[in-house]
């Protein structure tokens, strides 16, 4: 009769075990999806699988020196890039985000101030961040209705630095209609001093044997001269045979989306931006 008892008990112990785990990995499954189904990073990838791409991508501007140079790089190669601007920053040299946004370059939200103690304290005070930011934005481009739509967090949503409150913050992002991305390869620009030839090495070892590439530079001129290992890196993957794009192609959709639902709306009449 004991023994009975006693493995009725383990039987019931192990259900509880069972029902216990599953329960947390639906939890955790569910959470991680909820998160990867902002991450751009997934749709590059994807979109791009065994071909050549190379996004580059500007953090921490605009800044009055470095930005201007960045942009004659890009400029001379024809290339459109990616500036995740700080709203502090924009605040501050509005006539130089204007040169990004006229040499064809897509704008991203990088947060006001880069403080993220500040920006990850909680879910409002995230989104306040980045409407004050893109508030910034507009009033530089004076253009009332321009969104970001893509957003980079500072120190990367991969940093393990703030880890839970990003995962709040990346939850949220979809209620804003945005998305945000990391990177997969950089020059460590803003890290630590550098050589022009040592931070140029470390591009080659972080995007060894990727095809597509998301590269992380910074254009605000802390630290290091980025647009000269810029050049090194442009002239390096031309010769690999990659081509540049722009992050701004994955949300051409949405405008095309919006202009054929306006078209069926007047009765077949086109709307030219």
């Amino acid at each position: 009769m004991f023994l009975v008892i006693k493995q009725k008990s383990i039987i019931i112990v192990g259900l509880i075990f069972i029902i216990v785990f599953a329960t947390s990995f639906f939890i955790f499954s569910f959470a991680a999806n909820e998160t990867e189904s902002c991450d751009l990073m997934y749709e590059v990838k994807e979109k791009y699988h065994g071909e050549k791409i190379a996004f580059l991508t500007f953090d921490d501007g605009p800044s009055k020196i470095v930005t201007p140079k960045v942009l004659e790089v890009l400029e001379k190669y024809d290339i459109e890039a990616t500036f995740f601007v700080l709203g502090k920053a924009v605040d501050e040299n509005p006539d130089v985000l204007k040169m990004i946004y006229d040499g064809g370059h897509f704008i991203g939200n990088h947060g006001y101030s880069h403080k993220a103690n500040k920006l990850y304290s909680c879910e409002s005070t995230f989104k306040e961040e980045l409407q004050k930011t893109e508030e910034s934005i507009r009033q530089a481009l004076q253009i009332s209705d321009f969104n970001c739509t893509l957003f980079r967090f500072p120190n990367g949503f991969i940093s393990p630095i703030y880890k839970s409150q990003k995962n709040i913050c990346a939850k949220a992002l979809p209620s804003i209609d945005y998305k945000y991305i990391d990177w997969n390869s950089l020059t460590n620009d803003s890290v630590q001093k550098l050589s022009r030839e040592s931070s140029f090495n470390i591009f080659k070892k972080t995007s060894k044997g990727k095809d597509v590439l998301v590269i992380l530079m910074h254009d605000s001129g802390d630290l290091n001269k980025t647009y000269d290992v810029l050049e090194d890196t442009i002239n390096y993957l031309l010769e690999k045979g990659y081509e540049f794009k722009s992050l701004e192609e994955f949300f051409d959709w949405h405008f095309s989306y919006l202009l054929v639902l306006y078209s069926c709306k007047q009765g077949g009449k086109t709307w030219k931006r």
